[in-house]
């Protein structure tokens, strides 16, 4: 086993972000508000808690002062129950909601947001690379190994709640030296890998 860190990271210094303004205009966000990136698949093992999942992160992110720059879940089972609840939300002010950003436009936000909240591997893996806290609900990637900027949550109201009050907002400074996730030249690393194997065959 080579741990050659995630490929998701590999080259990311070298992408373009989109300038705040001109990320803000393309995504209809306030450019006077703080704004939240929200990515919010369903549960995979006790799919009757979806429902519970979206109701709870709508009603506690419903009370918070940030924008909400939502991207629709993937399509796992259940996926529907998630979706619907997130589109009667597209009419609020509060909320900008789109079924994806897109490479540049995810990184994009990523880097201009203020944290991030959800369940998606993409918060556990690359907010650290970014400075950003990110919050982490339920159970979807439970048992994932984690960098420090993560926050976990259970499902009640009050524990999303909670977790919202602790976030705080910024760039994180020193909150650990390293990202697990990143390795400089991970391809690189794959190459040379894959050789020393295959050439003991």
């Amino acid at each position: 086993i080579a741990n050659i860190g995630s490929l998701s990271l590999h080259n990311i210094d070298k992408k373009r972000m989109l300038e705040k303004n001109v990320f803000l205009k393309k995504f209809n966000i306030p450019d006077n508000k703080l704004f939240i990136l929200v990515t919010i698949h369903p549960e995979t093992i006790n799919l009757e808690n979806n429902k519970k999942l979206i109701k709870n992160c709508l009603k506690a992110l419903d009370e918070v002062e940030y924008h909400k720059l939502i991207t629709l879940p993937n399509n796992d089972t259940l996926a529907n129950v998630i979706r619907e609840e997130i589109l009667k939300k597209k009419k609020d002010l509060n909320y900008s909601i789109h079924e994806s950003l897109g490479s540049n436009g995810y990184y994009s936000a990523l880097e201009h947001c203020a944290f991030v909240f959800g369940n998606s591997s993409s918060g556990i893996i690359e907010t650290m690379n970014f400075k950003k806290r990110a919050i982490n609900v339920g159970n979807r990637q439970l048992g994932r190994e984690c960098n420090k900027n993560i926050i976990h949550c259970g499902l009640s109201l009050a524990e999303i709640r909670k977790s919202l009050l602790e976030i705080g907002v910024g760039k994180i400074q020193d909150l650990q030296s390293k990202d697990i996730f990143f390795k400089r030249n991970a391809l690189q690393i794959v190459n040379k890998v894959v050789n020393n194997f295959v050439s003991k065959i």
